[in-house]
């Protein structure tokens, strides 16, 4: 019962470690309240999107647009 909490809270550690790690990277921070409602979305998504965000320089609301890239994924076909 332990091993498999374990790897469940490993896993949710190495997503909050990797997200927010991106978002320094690109000079912002990111609140675990914000990264548990992108998590919805799925975790690989949304580093994925993170990655893709990190390409674009001018973007002056990080948040707020991987917000609207992971609420709008079907339009933007965001590809894993």
């Amino acid at each position: 019962m332990f091993e498999g909490n374990l790897e469940e809270f490993q896993a949710k550690s190495s997503f909050t470690e990797n997200a927010k790690k991106l978002a320094m990277q690109m000079g912002f921070k990111i609140s675990n309240n914000v990264l548990a409602s992108w998590e919805k979305h799925g975790q690989e998504r949304v580093i994925v999107v993170l990655e893709q965000v990190k390409g674009k320089p001018r973007i002056k609301n990080h948040i707020g647009y991987i917000t609207y890239l992971l609420n709008n994924n079907e339009k933007f076909k965001i590809k894993l």
